[in-house]
């Protein structure tokens, strides 16, 4: 099976879930999320550049990630999930 088509019927059992199918997943994805916003913070405040990403001491530019406001990916943890 190709890896296209393994991702196209993982797509499709998810979307088939039902809300309460996918409340282990959902959880997962929010307790993660809180896990990363505090461990970013920790990061800023001990020097951590907050638009680039880098050290503030480091001289090479960063890329700056325009998108803001992503939604949590709850497939993805189902993805891992199973895999």
């Amino acid at each position: 099976m190709a890896h296209k088509e393994v991702i196209s019927k993982m797509g499709e059992e998810w979307n088939n879930f039902g809300e309460k199918d996918k409340k282990p997943f959902v959880d997962l994805a929010i307790h993660d999320k809180g896990r990363y916003e505090k461990e970013k913070a920790e990061y800023e405040s001990k020097g951590g550049d907050k638009k680039s990403g880098k050290k503030k001491s480091d001289p090479s530019p960063g890329k700056v990630s325009e998108k803001k406001g992503k939604k949590v990916n709850y497939f993805f943890n189902y993805f891992v999930f199973i895999f």
